[in-house]
């Protein structure tokens, strides 16, 4: 039976602890000289100090690179001896000095690592991480000096379910302290001579080709593995709905093919995506984003009528995502499909976000191409006929916040009747750092404000375009407002993308062609064509 070592553990005396193998820590295994490696399953001896010492660092630094993980560690250290009122301002902001906060980080930091610079009028000290993650040594392998582990992680749910993270390899340091290495405030923590582990690299094993091989090795495979399902029944839509929505990595990177059409008429559906990572999306040891990641491959074949009403919760900050999908994540891929005469909708009081689209709530870095939609979805905020957001990913873990990954929408079309608040579109609610291609949306598009709060950002095809590209697209959208709006256009609401060789029929909407677009130096080439010149385009470039 594996053993497993959690994280959470919060003695301290099991983070600065005898390099030794017993509890008695009489005499402390000596590690072969430098240049003689050997491994040890880790029955073989005890490791125990070296894996409360990793866990305690994982826990408190998400797994952060040495550099950037010694003051989360410092600060849970001051907090756990009783100390952290004294090193704090107001309560939460440090006030170490860089020489106290130095010395500290040798009791568990190599001298080749270098102490992290801070700013200490500005280092806002945070609570302890909530999540559970648990580390299972793999491989240990004595040498240099010191040990090397490489640890499996795992996230636990609610559920029970076992999820991967990224696997992590350890190397530390066995090291004798010295009087001037141990600060007065935590003498009687630790003396003189005694000897300590001390972290000296932690390397984040982010190749998830490598991760596999890794786990496949250790016995956790399946947690891995590719799976592919046929869809040929709603009950197969159900247990899709229920797999991907239960978070395992297997189940929402699978692959999915529908073989008929299906018609959903009087089946209790259920968003599918609804699943969200177990860790912080910046966590360095997440490997998993939220929604559903695989490809879903409708093979030309329809959903037909599809029906849901969502019941909003939370306040106004919290987000209900309402759709066939929730959520599209980095990795998903959804093509070839067709869903017709769907109703999507919600129930409840009027200030939680809803955002809803009738393929997808939200889409988040992933792709959709050759997609047809139609029938009526009603949100309050990002609402649209496919998605009510599409955005690049800035979720997934080790993101780049000034390059993300964009999202794509490539040859789709919808022809539904939109309904909501604010940033609505016949296409899309909201365009963000993605790239929309070849696309069409056709019906009517109608805000209203159920409160005081005036509607806005409300177009024919996008109601929102920011920091997106839209090329070669159109509308033949009715425009609604039901009450005061601002930023209305008939193609886009509120434009600070760039638009591309588009049109809109204006015999259907006579507002702008972009309700508002305050960034004069984007590209804004869209105009309002009359019934007989937009058939001969759509002719030209037929959609879906």
């Amino acid at each position: 039976m594996k053993q497993w070592i959690p994280v959470c553990l919060c003695l301290l005396m099991a983070l600065l602890c005898a390099c030794g193998a017993g509890p008695a820590m009489e005499s402390p295994s000596v590690p072969p000289a430098s240049g003689e490696a050997s491994s040890a399953p880790a029955a073989e001896q005890d490791y125990t100090y070296a894996h409360e010492l990793a866990g305690q660092y994982d826990y408190y630094a998400y797994g952060r690179a040495p550099e950037n993980g010694q003051l989360p560690l410092i600060m849970h250290v001051l907090e756990e001896r009783g100390l952290k009122s004294d090193f704090t301002k107001d309560g939460n902001l440090l006030d170490l000095t860089q020489e106290d906060f130095k010395q500290m980080s040798r009791l568990f930091f190599a001298e080749s690592v270098p102490p992290s610079d801070y700013d200490e009028e500005s280092l806002y000290f945070w609570g302890f991480p909530a999540d559970a993650v648990v580390l299972e040594p793999f491989e240990i392998t004595e040498g240099d000096g010191g040990v090397t582990v490489l640890y499996g992680r795992f996230a636990m749910d609610e559920s029970g379910n076992r999820h991967w993270l990224y696997p992590v390899r350890y190397s530390m340091e066995c090291h004798t302290l010295a009087a001037e290495e141990i600060p007065a405030f935590m003498q009687g923590f630790k003396a003189p001579g005694d000897e300590v582990y001390r972290i000296r690299q932690v390397e984040n094993i982010r190749d998830i080709a490598q991760a596999k091989e890794i786990y496949t090795k250790y016995g956790y495979g399946e947690l891995l593995e590719a799976r592919q399902y046929e869809l040929k029944t709603p009950e197969d839509i159900l247990a899709m709905a229920q797999r991907v929505n239960s978070g395992m990595y297997r189940e929402i990177t699978a692959a999915y093919a529908l073989m008929n059409d299906i018609d959903m008429a009087g089946v209790d559906f259920s968003s599918i995506g609804t699943n969200q990572t177990p860790l912080y999306y910046d966590d360095e040891r997440n490997p998993i984003t939220s929604g559903f990641n695989g490809l879903f491959d409708g093979n030309g074949f329809s959903i037909k009528n599809l029906s849901f009403v969502g019941e909003r919760k939370g306040s106004v900050s919290d987000a209900n995502e309402f759709g066939f999908f929730s959520v599209l994540g980095s990795r998903s891929h959804v093509m070839d499909l067709r869903i017709e005469n769907a109703q999507i909708g919600y129930r409840g009081q009027a200030s939680a976000h809803v955002s809803a689209g009738i393929l997808a709530a939200s889409l988040k870095g992933g792709t959709i191409e050759n997609t047809a939609v139609s029938g009526s979805v009603e949100g309050t905020v990002e609402v649209g006929g496919l998605c009510g957001c599409a955005s690049g990913d800035f979720w997934s873990p080790g993101r780049d916040l000034n390059n993300p990954p964009m999202g794509f929408i490539y040859n789709c079309r919808a022809d539904v009747d939109v309904k909501g608040n604010s940033v609505l579109g016949g296409l899309v609610g909201t365009s963000h750092r993605v790239s929309i291609e070849h696309c069409h949306a056709k019906g009517t598009v109608t805000t209203y404000s159920p409160t005081a709060e005036m509607s806005g950002s409300v177009g024919g095809f996008a109601g929102h375009n920011a920091w997106a590209e839209i090329y070669d697209s159109s509308a033949a959208t009715q425009v609604f407002t039901l009450t005061p709006a601002r930023c209305v256009g008939s193609f886009v609401g509120l434009n600070d993308g760039d638009i591309y060789n588009c049109f809109f029929l204006n015999t259907l909407s006579n507002w702008k062609p972009s309700g508002d677009s305050p960034r004069s130096e984007l590209s804004n080439d869209v105009v309002g064509l009359d019934k007989e010149e937009f058939d001969m385009r759509m002719e030209q470039k037929p959609v879906g």
